[in-house]
C-alpha cells in the first residue's frame, strides 16, 4: 500500500511499465511537491489555464473531460492513486480540457520545471515517464474504440473490468466501484437512464452483484467476455518490480 504523503504511488504506478532502479526512485521521492485537496467534483485545472504543475493522484479518483457547446460532458479518462494526471502539459502552455475530482481527493502538485529537469538528467526518470504517457495514449485510444463501436452493455462491461484490472483487482474482486452511474454514462457516451436498465439488466443475468457498498463483479469471466475486454492495451509488466 502506497503511502498517501509521498509519490510512492507514483514510483509504483511507473513499475507497472517500466524498471525504476533504486537511485531513480529516491530521485522522484525526493522532488518537491505541493499537496492540495480538492472536495468531490471540485475544480482541479480548468481548459485554457497555464501549466504550472503536474498532478499525482494521492489518494481519491480523478476526471479528465471536455464540455460540448451545449454543456454536454464526456469524460476521457479517470485516475487512482498513483496516476499523474497531466504529463502532456510538461510540453503543452495552456490546458485544453478540465481536471476534476470525482470524490475526495488528494493531490501532489509538482513543479512543471523541477519534473522536466529531473527527466533531463535521469534517461530511467524520462523513459519511465514518457512510458505511462504512452501507455495513456494506449487507453485513449481503447476508450475511443468503446464508444464508437460497441454496444451500450460491452462499453459498461469493458469500462468496468478496466477499473478492477487498474485499481489491482486483476480478477474482479468484490470491491465496489467508486464511480456512479453519471459517471459511467458520461465515459460511455450514455444517458443515466440507459447505463441504469443496462447495469440492472447485467445484475440480472448475473455479470454484476449488488450489495450494501454498491455494485461489485458477479462473474469475472463472462463480464471480460461480454466486455470483449484483453487487458494487453494497458501495456502492464509480468514481472513489475
Amino acid at each position: 500500500m502506497p503511502n498517501t504523503s509521498t509519490l510512492d504511488g507514483f514510483v509504483q504506478r511507473m513499475r507497472l511499465h517500466s524498471h525504476v532502479s533504486d537511485s531513480d526512485e529516491a530521485a522522484i521521492l525526493a522532488l518537491p511537491f505541493l499537496v492540495i485537496a480538492r472536495d468531490q467534483f471540485a475544480a482541479i485545472m480548468r481548459e485554457g489555464d497555464e501549466t504550472e504543475f503536474c498532478f499525482v493522484v494521492l489518494s481519491g479518483m480523478a476526471e479528465r473531460h471536455r464540455l460540448d457547446q451545449n454543456g454536454g460532458k464526456q469524460i476521457l479518462a479517470f485516475y487512482i492513486a498513483g496516476d499523474p494526471l497531466n504529463l502532456d502539459h510538461l510540453f503543452l502552455d495552456l490546458a485544453d480540457d478540465d481536471l476534476r475530482s470525482v470524490r475526495a481527493t488528494r493531490l501532489a502538485a509538482i513543479r512543471r520545471g523541477d519534473l522536466i529537469a529531473l527527466m533531463a538528467a535521469r534517461r530511467g526518470v524520462s523513459e519511465a515517464a514518457l512510458r505511462i504517457f504512452a501507455v495513456d495514449s494506449s487507453v485513449s485510444r481503447e476508450w475511443t474504440v468503446n464508444v464508437g463501436q460497441r454496444d451500450a452493455e460491452t462499453r459498461i462491461a469493458h469500462l468496468l473490468c478496466e477499473l478492477q484490472v487498474r485499481g489491482g483487482n486483476a480478477r474482479g474482486s468484490e470491491r465496489p466501484w467508486v464511480v456512479s452511474q453519471y459517471n459511467i454514462a458520461e465515459a460511455t457516451g450514455l444517458t443515466p437512464v440507459h447505463v441504469n436498465r443496462t447495469l440492472k439488466a447485467m445484475q440480472r443475468r448475473g455479470l454484476l452483484a449488488s450489495g450494501r457498498s454498491g455494485i461489485s463483479v458477479g462473474d469475472w469471466g463472462r463480464l471480460e467476455e461480454v466486455g470483449g475486454f484483453d487487458r494487453r492495451y494497458l501495456h502492464l509488466r509480468a514481472n513489475a518490480d
